[in-house]
């Protein structure tokens, strides 16, 4: 329709209703991927994930999702976990949702109209918002999944790191090693958060092994709830041998 027809701004009340329970829900999916986003992020504060995704686009969110997919694939609990995982319900919607979000609409011969750049993008009915927000709900559901698939992944990830330790007659790691860890670590905490401190120093001395390997399960447990698992996990992991303390 490019000849010269002119546009009403004024929509039939049930296509408003139709896009606010759209953006809504677009709203609801956001809240999502943000919680997704911030459970996979091991290496920083689930604070400050959310507070810098906010910033960031539906598009840019999506793409790290993607980004995180593979990468938890790549690992023997992500393939558990993640290996038929499909993200086609979400890649399709976030590529609709920006078409009917980021859009103006005229009224012309009784038909809305989604406009771009004063042109005509295309014609769309209560029906087609509809159908959309259907698909929505699918892709919904599947972020659903996400977040709760995220979330046993963290926990799971958690419980094999307390295996570790407690394994092949580990304590925790001699004083220099596990202050140097700690200080990695702790500089993810946040302001109100802080990781439970090394048995180090006069405490060395003064403590039992169990209470030595108490003390590092704690900050394991304080890792997985707030940051630094990720980290957390690899320099455990990474230290040879003559740095950790060995029970008797």
């Amino acid at each position: 329709m490019s000849d010269g027809t002119e546009f009403s701004d004024r929509l039939p009340d049930d296509f408003y209703l139709e896009l606010g329970k759209i953006l809504t829900t677009c709203g609801y999916m956001d809240i999502l991927f943000d919680g997704f986003i911030a459970l996979c992020s091991f290496d920083e504060t689930i604070e400050e994930v959310l507070k810098k995704h906010y910033r960031w686009t539906l598009g840019q969110k999506r793409q790290k999702i993607v980004s995180l997919i593979t990468d938890l694939k790549n690992t023997k609990l992500g393939d558990l976990y993640f290996s038929n995982l499909d993200l086609k319900n979400i890649q399709d919607f976030i590529d609709r949702r920006n078409d009917i979000v980021h859009s103006y609409y005229g009224l012309a011969d009784g038909k809305v109209f989604r406009l771009k750049s004063n042109s005509v993008e295309e014609e769309l009915t209560v029906m087609d918002l509809r159908r959309f927000r259907e698909k929505i709900e699918l892709a919904r559901f599947d972020l659903i999944g996400l977040h709760s698939l995220a979330l046993g992944y963290r926990e799971i990830f958690t419980e094999k790191m307390v295996d570790f330790v407690r394994s092949k007659s580990r304590v925790c790691p001699n004083p220099q090693a596990w202050n140097g860890i700690y200080k990695g670590i702790a500089k993810f905490s946040s302001e109100t958060q802080s990781m439970p401190k090394p048995l180090i120093l006069a405490a060395w001395a003064k403590t039992t092994d169990g209470e030595k390997q108490s003390r590092l399960i704690e900050q394991i447990m304080f890792a997985g709830e707030y940051c630094g698992l990720g980290k957390l996990d690899a320099e455990l992991r990474a230290l040879p041998d003559n740095d950790w303390l060995y029970s008797s």
